[in-house]
């Protein structure tokens, strides 16, 4: 098992309608800030509450929600700009993955003299970040507390990584009452995809004590989002609310192990083919398990026991067998695809995607060394 250091952060905040006191907690890092916020949640109202709330407590801020569909090279210098020329004291996103990347990117480099492709893939010191607070509005974020920003490089499409200062966030509100314009199909998706991302930090080489029981109660609570896990006393708890409140412990506990494969693979896929991520790792996760079972089968029946799929009394195949098998269903009564290539890829363009994962120093701490074969291999078997 990896060393365990931990240092507490960031501030979390986890309840309904917390994100209705955001001018309350931003007041710690300044009264002037630009808000990054994800267009489709005008429809909705969310961006409209976060700037009321801001407004009520005399905070200054200017508001960015042009974002296309893919987060690049060139869109986040030219937001580094309308940041730097404001003078902004720190940076606020409220959306998803997407949305926080963005914001991620400009508190990173905000006090950076030099441009953004000097740092993509490099581990090069970084001058001191602004404060970045975030408001979730989906459960299912990988990177939120790790030192790795997923971005595509403008020049050739190819997802790069930008390293960061450890602990950029300082600040993440969790309001359950947030994803409300999710539909059903749209909530499963999200919830394997949180579902991916805490068991990834389980089988990790980086786990630890902590990441353990972090990512471990976090699929507990996904299971009850699912409806795998029976509730010990009776609730009124949503599945937004046990989404969330799983996603934010799994986003800690990638943060406190690392992001694996699944999670990977589909940012580099997203990258060139504008696809949802969350729909590329709900397709990889069986097979994910699949190959983990030859190295993690312990920790990967243990994560079965959780979600209440197979007694403990279980054979480990069984166990196994039981969890690819419960994903599968899951995702057949949803109505989702199973196959990479329900999704209009060709295993050439999946190859290229390999390729692009490959030149990143990211292949690191997952449950076993892996190669740009090894992924062509798992993703052969997922197309």
């Amino acid at each position: 098992m990896a060393d365990f250091v931990f240092r507490i952060s960031p501030y979390i905040i986890s309840g309904s309608y917390t994100s209705s006191r955001i001018g309350q907690f931003v007041r710690e890092w300044g009264d002037r800030f630009m808000l990054i916020a994800d267009p489709v949640l005008e429809d909705f109202g969310t961006v409209e509450k976060i700037e009321a709330s801001l407004k009520e407590r005399g905070i200054n801020y200017f508001k960015f929600d042009e974002i296309p569909e893919i987060t690049d090279t060139e869109l986040i210098a030219q937001v580094l700009k309308l940041a730097r020329d404001a003078c902004v004291h720190g940076v606020i996103s409220v959306g998803g993955t997407r949305t926080s990347s963005l914001a991620r990117a400009v508190a990173a480099l905000f006090n950076e003299q030099r441009y953004i492709y000097d740092f993509i893939d490099s581990e090069a010191e970084a001058a001191a970040p602004i404060p970045y607070i975030t408001v979730p509005t989906t459960s299912s974020n990988s990177f939120l507390f790790t030192d790795s920003i997923p971005i595509v490089d403008a020049r050739t499409g190819q997802i790069r990584i930008l390293k960061t200062h450890k602990n950029l966030c300082r600040l993440a509100i969790y309001d359950p009452n947030l994803p409300v314009s999710l539909t059903d199909k749209q909530l499963t998706l999200m919830i394997f995809h949180t579902l991916c991302i805490a068991g990834e930090a389980y089988l990790s080489q980086k786990a630890n004590f902590f990441s353990d029981t972090i990512a471990g109660k976090s699929i507990e609570l996904l299971g009850f989002a699912l409806g795998d896990v029976p509730l010990t006393t009776s609730s009124a708890t949503s599945k937004q609310q046990f989404a969330m409140d799983g996603g934010c412990m799994a986003a800690l506990a990638a943060g406190c192990s690392s992001a694996g494969i699944a999670s990977l693979l589909a940012q580099a896929i997203s990258a060139r083919h504008k696809l949802s991520p969350s729909l590329i790792v709900s397709i990889l996760l069986p097979h994910l398990i699949e190959d983990a079972a030859s190295y993690k089968k312990e920790r990967l029946i243990h994560i079965a026991n959780i979600l209440n799929i197979a007694p403990e009394t279980s054979s480990a195949d069984a166990a196994v067998s039981l969890l690819c098998e419960t994903v599968r269903n899951k995702m057949a009564q949803t109505d989702l695809p199973s196959r990479l290539a329900d999704l209009s890829l060709t295993m050439e363009q999946l190859a290229t995607c390999i390729g692009d994962l490959g030149k990143t120093d990211t292949i690191q701490g997952f449950y076993r060394s892996i190669s740009e074969d090894d992924l062509f291999d798992l993703v052969k078997r997922a197309f």
